[in-house]
């Protein structure tokens, strides 16, 4: 089971159809029982940044998303990847 907490976030508007985000992503991912009474140990607390672009039809796109993990717990999930040289 995987669930994400976005906090802090932040938005500028930059030239023409520009966004950027940045905050903090706490994603929590676990199996079997938690050490803490009823909560699950965050796998990953991490700052990103995200350079958004408007397309047709006003929709807004990632044009990219950088991860900057300050925490990685044991369960860290496979499908993301993240330069060790940054723990």
């Amino acid at each position: 089971m995987t669930s994400d907490l976005v906090s802090t976030l932040r938005v500028w508007g930059e030239d023409g159809p520009r966004a950027r985000m940045v905050g903090i992503m706490i994603l929590y991912r676990a199996e079997g029982r938690s050490a803490f009474q009823g909560a699950r140990p965050p796998a990953m607390i991490a700052d990103f940044e995200a350079q958004c672009v408007r397309v047709d039809g006003g929709l807004w796109r990632f044009q990219s998303h950088m991860i900057r993990p300050f925490i990685v717990g044991s369960d860290f999930p496979a499908s993301i990847m993240i330069n060790p040289r940054t723990l």
